[in-house]
């Protein structure tokens, strides 16, 4: 079992080494008994959506820019958290 307290603050770096920013929250979908993750939240974009973006947000169950899906993670570490390699949001493609 992992406790909050025990991500929060913790740096975000992917497998290649790119560091994404720190844990500032998680998300979690409130079932039927057990409560499931669905993220880490992370970096500034994280601190935004969460003091502004939240109530905005149009589907509860997408994960908001800044967040890293719980899929991702690889490892736990002391300090910091090892997740796969995302693609550069920077990167992509306008549709």
């Amino acid at each position: 079992m992992i406790r909050l307290s025990e991500l929060l603050g913790k740096e975000v770096v992917t497998e290649s080494g790119w560091s994404l920013g720190h844990v500032f929250d998680i998300r979690v979908e409130l079932g039927s008994k057990t409560p499931r993750v669905l993220g880490l939240v992370v970096g500034a974009p994280g601190v935004r959506r969460r003091l502004y973006g939240e109530a905005r947000r149009r589907a509860t169950t997408t994960l908001s820019e800044g967040a890293v899906p719980w899929e991702a993670l690889k490892a736990i570490e002391e300090k910091r958290v090892l997740i796969k390699d995302v693609p550069n949001p920077q990167e992509r493609t306008e549709e």
